[in-house]
């Protein structure tokens, strides 16, 4: 069912979606670019990226009220939690000692502000009955093997970790500084970019948005005037003759242009999953000769033999060809 629905979904958008004009990777241009100005941007931490403490410290209380109630009380009476469990005259000290102290320190703060609440007298009443103990337990357990699980889930979602990954989905930053070169280059564009005739994808696309906007637009020895992207100048000229060819300035103008044609939404979890799903579908749209070429940004004629070679008057295109599995024919995703 879940998979019907999507490709419901997948129908529907690619219906709605703008149909590409003959020689035009506008629409490519479009999907690509929202993805670039959502990676240059620095992502920073959210409310919702932080466990909501209320949820430890009422795990806290309720463990501590089943495992160890005397220490509870000793705590909850103490002035200073903290300074309670360090002392020598501490008689629970063995249930709050090492790791377990911030716990049980949240666990009597919790008990000050709602110790006497309904749910904690009924969960002291259970805890008289062995049976019904063990159950809230087993419970507690699960509880918090879901929120530690769930901490390390936001541990590795912080900024710096997003920042690291939306840089290698990049390649580089866009600032004519940073090097970036054809470092898998083969023979020439066509080959380099992609032949979506063929299974095998452009030797160097897929790695990162970088270097496939560069196959997108640019300009060649062969084609100086390419407008494919609906830039109002050609795209910036890049010579597809070898690995040492750098890229920095041509990529550096077509991301000026992604900002300048396509405002950046703000980087969030939503604009980005909205992003990548957009590129999905023009990655999926059918084209060429009985619409049989899939898996390519941008466009390509008739039997795509030619490849993606900068032009438009023939079998190729301005465009990115991901390839096709040999197995199964099915689509490779971009890494």
């Amino acid at each position: 069912i879940a998979a019907l629905l999507i490709a419901l979904l997948l129908i529907t958008d690619y219906v709605a979606s703008t149909t590409a004009v003959e020689k035009s990777s506008a629409s490519g241009f479009k999907a690509i670019c929202q993805l670039i100005n959502l990676a240059t941007q620095d992502a920073h931490a959210s409310e919702s990226s932080q466990i909501d403490d209320s949820i430890e410290s009422t795990l806290a209380l309720f463990n501590l009220t089943i495992s160890a109630p005397k220490a509870l009380q000793e705590l909850t009476a103490a002035e200073a939690a903290a300074a309670e469990i360090e002392k020598e005259g501490f008689a629970e000290k063995v249930h709050c000692a090492g790791e377990a102290k911030e716990r049980c320190v949240k666990a009597a703060t919790r008990a000050k502000d709602h110790g006497k609440s309904k749910e904690q007298r009924s969960l002291e009443k259970a805890a008289a009955h062995p049976q019904i103990l063990e159950a809230i337990n087993a419970t507690l357990m699960q509880i918090d093997t879901a929120v530690r699980e769930l901490k390390a889930e936001k541990r590795s979602a912080q900024p710096m970790e997003v920042n690291k990954l939306l840089l290698q989905a990049l390649g580089t930053k866009p600032d004519g500084i940073s090097e970036l070169k054809l470092t898998k280059w083969s023979s020439d564009r066509a080959t380099s970019c992609g032949k979506p005739n063929a299974d095998t994808a452009g030797t160097v696309v897929g790695d990162n948005l970088a270097t496939d906007i560069v196959c997108l637009c640019s300009s060649d020895a062969s084609n100086t005037d390419n407008k494919a992207c609906g830039t109002k100048a050609a795209g910036p000229t890049v010579q597809f003759s070898g690995t040492g060819n750098e890229l920095k300035y041509a990529r550096k103008t077509l991301a000026g242009e992604c900002k300048t044609q396509f405002p950046a939404q703000p980087l969030t979890a939503s604009n980005l999953q909205d992003a990548i799903r957009h590129f999905e579908i023009e990655v999926a749209r059918p084209q060429g000769t009985d619409d049989v070429l899939t898996n390519t940004l941008g466009f390509i004629k008739g039997a795509g033999s030619t490849g993606c070679s900068g032009g438009g008057n023939g079998n190729d295109g301005s465009c990115v060809y991901y390839g096709r599995s040999t197995a199964n024919k099915g689509p490779i995703r971009p890494a």
